[in-house]
């Protein structure tokens, strides 16, 4: 039975205890208000929140639209009931939509809103259910005739691809193979973003999710998002997220409540603040905020106001019995931090206060957040004046109990938190929590999901008539187009070359892969500081409720003069079993959050409960800070090794400024050993890349031009001087090679080739050029590599280290630690890219050197310089011979001709000391070259 009561707001603290207390009472949860509109959710979105009186038509209100952020060039791809192709949300008078009767399929890419519509089952192309035309609305709706309608898509410079998957009424007929009856439907007319409000009643995971997995595995520049469910008040079961929502690789999208006008924020118990201050020889102060829930018994805390107080931690830990050493002052006037279970909460207290502690804070032992400690247990009788006793998480008294380990002093002040919050900070009752089964993270990120958008104004006897119909609806459903619709605009963000200096330029441009879009969005959630569906404070991100927090852009990525937040990423980064990667920065003080995604291969289907891991391969990220006193953290859970979610996050909360050492480390299962793609993004307060000199810069390209620039003019008029010809090679229409070296006054060599590629474009060159990986197939003389550090990705900054072979097997190999390189852009021509590749002596090459390869020998010196530039191809000449001058190439081309096949020709300069008598490394590199 459910019943409604209307409580006055001074009462309601009091209500709500005397309610939770009763034994017929289940469930407690506030009647829902619509009031927040899609334009009201976009705003929040975009400006990591609102006040309740901001105008959503005001033209700053959007700070990404305002920016030319609105997924303009995207496709979404979504299955749904259909949608009312008369809304003025969506019609496009210009392209009619007129489906033949006989089909299932329209196309139509120039039409304003959708460029695909297939019915699987219900092929008459209307919604008749409301559902399809209100997600789709909340991703790309527009009414031109009222750009600032409420109801307005999150995307709404973006188009959708459409796949009616209902079966009147209220179910779906979604394939079972996604991976290829679903989702190449709608990337075929590209679509890349995926919004999904449709899953089933099992939260196993099944065929569905792994299908779901082995797309986004073999589709990398996909990123997909599930509804988490409407299951929120199920609060007799364990998990209520259901599949596909559970596969690894999706988004899972959970539900906040809405925008309320005079929300009243209320928790069913005194919640406390405490801040905690950590103190390190020769290091800033680290400072750490923790909400505590007081127990129902002992003291009211406010004795601890205004008290700096230290902070020890309990001895035994679970402060059952007496603490040891009480009688040494140790606990005297502290803060006694203390684990959950073995004896009773009263039976704590009564150690604490045996030991003159001030308060004990209890660390919960089960990852389901905070906890009610309720009416007193045991025999304990509290004294006249008891000392307090307050809750904390597992996760944040695990961090708490860490700091200890490094710290030279912990001490700490607990006041009552008096902090009031908008409704959009509290998780929605209705949504779904997690874990997965098998202990994933679930949902992945939240966002309002009570909605107006367009509404259908089809029925089984409609007309065709234009209508603007706006209907509002709650659950999972509608927050999920909300994020899928800003993902279109993070990768847009890239597409559109904002990356990294916040400002859309061209030659920055990027297509991010779906790791990426999904680490950018659940590295820069933003902490909900709400509560729970039972009016406890929710957990920090990442929890079973909010997931890695709410989505927020302006704190996900740099926007110029509006969102200051220091943005690095790396993209499509590949890493082999039992390899570390390591990526330095340096914190300038404040919140440093480190985010790695990455797709994993498709697990085997679930039986029985589950609760067996569907992780195949397993990376773990660790944070280690200077600043901190060397302490690592590492990915979700700080302390432990995190061997189940594909998506982990380092969040240094006001770390010191001082250096970061990030470090990705694989563990490969499959069968074949195929190595791992990663991204990782870097956001908060640490240095930007562009403050701090790279071990490769401008003087390096300057030297390299100076060099062979002259060589160029002397190759291309046959009048080479001191150089001689070594390798000379001519397939005509496959490969043009010309390689060359000159004895150096030091008795070394220097090698000079040209290599001409037809059909190829110099981005495409220059990429295969800095493929490692690749590299290892081709070039007989590389026989492994590592990548140890990594910075700005459009100038491919790269730390590598080289392990190379000679030909002849009696020499033994030579290892190169570390290579540092880098890529310039020719600003006179679009068709031209240079690379500096030298070899660089710092503390983390030497120490990986050391630590992996002891006893081989290093080469100390190695340069090589390349120009790539797209040219006209020199087969579509009379001269197609080639002689080894190269006279019948193009020495001044800009781009490609209008006429004939475009080519690519590599210019590469190249020293290189083995450390072996010169005539053998000569004869090495020449065998080298031949077995090319």
């Amino acid at each position: 039975m459910e019943l409604n009561i209307a409580v006055c707001p001074q009462d309601l603290s009091e209500v709500l205890h005397w309610l939770s207390s009763q034994a017929a009472v289940h469930w407690l949860a506030p009647r829902p208000r619509l009031f927040l509109q899609n334009s009201i959710a976009s705003m929040i979105v975009q400006d990591n929140g609102v006040s309740p009186s901001a105008d959503y038509k005001a033209p700053d209100s959007h700070l990404f639209w305002q920016a030319g952020l609105d997924g303009k060039g995207q496709v979404i791809g979504i299955g749904d009931s259909g949608i009312d192709m008369n809304s003025c949300y969506f019609r496009d008078p210009a392209n009619p939509f007129n489906p033949s009767p006989d089909s299932k399929e329209w196309i139509s890419p120039n039409h304003r809103k959708v460029v695909y519509y297939y019915g699987i089952a219900d092929t008459t192309f209307r919604d008749q259910v409301g559902h399809g035309t209100h997600t789709s609305g909340t991703l790309v709706g527009e009414d031109p005739a009222d750009p600032t309608s409420k109801a307005t898509g999150a995307a709404k410079g973006a188009k959708v691809a459409f796949v009616d998957i209902s079966m009147q009424p209220t179910q779906v007929n979604a394939p079972q193979e996604l991976d290829t009856e679903y989702f190449p439907k709608m990337y075929a007319q590209g679509a890349r973003i995926f919004s999904d409000s449709w899953g089933s009643g099992n939260a196993e995971y099944d065929f569905q999710s792994s299908r779901v997995d082995a797309w986004l595995h073999s589709n990398q520049d996909c990123v997909s998002h599930f509804a988490a469910g409407n299951y929120g008040e199920s609060d007799n079961l364990d998990t209520t997220i259901t599949s596909p929502a559970v596969a690894k690789n999706v988004v899972t999208v959970g539900a906040t409540k809405s925008l309320q006008p005079n929300y009243l924020s209320q928790t069913i118990a005194p919640v406390f603040l405490m801040s905690v201050e950590v103190k390190r020889a020769g290091k800033a102060p680290q400072y750490i905020s923790v909400r505590l829930v007081k127990a129902d018994f002992g003291g009211d805390g406010t004795a601890l106001s205004g008290k700096g107080l230290k902070m020890v931690r309990a001895s035994p830990p679970t402060a059952c019995g007496s603490l040891d050493d009480a009688g040494s002052g140790k606990y005297k006037d502290a803060i006694v931090l203390a684990r959950r279970g073995t004896c009773f909460f009263s039976e704590k207290m009564s150690a604490g206060t045996a030991a003159g502690a001030a308060a004990v804070v209890v660390v919960n032992d089960r990852a389901g957040g905070y906890f009610k400690m309720d009416a007193q247990d045991g025999q304990f009788t509290q004294g006249a004046t008891p000392i307090s006793l307050l809750a904390v998480t597992q996760r944040m008294g695990d961090e708490l109990w860490s700091l200890f380990d490094n710290a030279d002093s912990i001490a700490a002040t607990i006041e009552r938190y008096t902090d009031t919050w908008e409704a959009f900070e509290d998780i929605a009752a209705f949504s779904s929590f997690g874990p997965a089964k098998d202990g994933r993270i679930k949902p992945d990120v939240v966002c309002p999901g009570e909605l107006a958008s367009a509404s259908s104004g089809q029925t089984a006897v409609s007309t065709d008539q234009q209508t603007c119909q706006i209907g509002r609806k709650s659950g999972t459903s509608m927050a999920t187009p909300m994020v899928a619709g800003h993902a279109a605009i993070i990768r847009q963000y890239f597409m559109d070359g904002f990356y990294p200096s916040g400002a859309g330029k061209a030659a920055d441009a990027h297509t991010p892969s779906g790791p990426l879009i999904k680490a950018v969005m659940m590295g820069g959630a933003c902490d909900m500081k709400g509560n729970t569906e039972a009016y406890l404070p929710l957990e920090d991100s990442p929890s079973m409720r909010q997931g890695f927090g709410r989505l927020c852009l302006c704190s996900s990525l740099k926007l110029a003069s509006k969102c200051n937040t220091n943005l690095q990423v790396v993209d499509r980064a590949v890493i082999k079993d039992k390899e570390t990667h390591k990526y330095c920065l340096r914190s300038t003080g404040g919140d440093v959050r480190v985010m790695l995604v990455w797709y994993d291969p498709p697990a085997a289907i679930s039986t029985g409960d589950g609760s067996s891991s569907t992780l195949i391969n397993d990376l773990d990220l660790a944070v280690t800070s200077a600043g901190m006193g060397g302490q690592t953290l590492l990915g979700n859970h700080g302390q432990t090794k995190d061997s189940r979610n594909t998506a982990e996050r380092v969040w240094l909360r006001n770390v010191p400024a001082g250096g970061l050492e990030i470090t990705v480390t694989a563990s490969i299962n499959v069968p074949d050993g195929t190595p791992q793609n990663y991204s990782l993004v870097v956001q908060g307060a640490f240095a930007d890349a562009g403050d701090h000199v790279w071990y490769v810069g401008p003087p390096d390209l300057a030297r390299f031009s100076a060099t062979v620039e002259p060589l160029q003019e002397a190759l291309m008029s046959g009048k080479l001087q001191g150089w001689s010809c070594i390798v000379d090679k001519n397939v005509p229409g496959v490969v043009r090679y010309v390689s060359y070296m000159r004895p150096t006054d030091g008795g070394s060599t220097d090698y000079l080739s040209v290599t001409i590629v037809p059909n190829a474009t110099a981005q495409e060159i220059h990429e295969f050029n800095l493929d490692d990986a690749c590299r290892c197939g081709w070039d007989p003389m590389l026989k492994a590599t590592w990548l140890l550090g990594s910075r700005q990705l459009a100038a491919a900054e790269q730390l590598v280290v080289w392990l190379r072979s000679f030909p002849m097997g009696f020499l033994s190999d030579r290892l190169y630690a570390g290579i540092a390189r880098r890529t310039f852009a020719d600003p006179r021509n679009p068709h031209c890219l240079y690379g500096v590749s030298k070899v660089v002596h710092t503390p983390v090459t030497a120490a990986w050197a050391a630590e992996n390869f002891p006893g081989v020998i290093q080469t100390d010196n190695y340069y090589s310089a390349w120009r790539c530039r797209t040219i006209p191809s020199p087969w579509d000449t009379p001269h197609s011979s080639g002689s080894s001058n190269l006279n019948n190439s193009s020495s001044s081309s800009s781009g490609p001709l209008s006429g004939g096949q475009p080519a690519c020709e590599l210019v590469l300069l190249h020293h290189d000391e083995l450390k072996v008598p010169e005539s053998l490394a000569r004869m090495a590199i020449k065998l080298g070259m031949w077995k090319r």
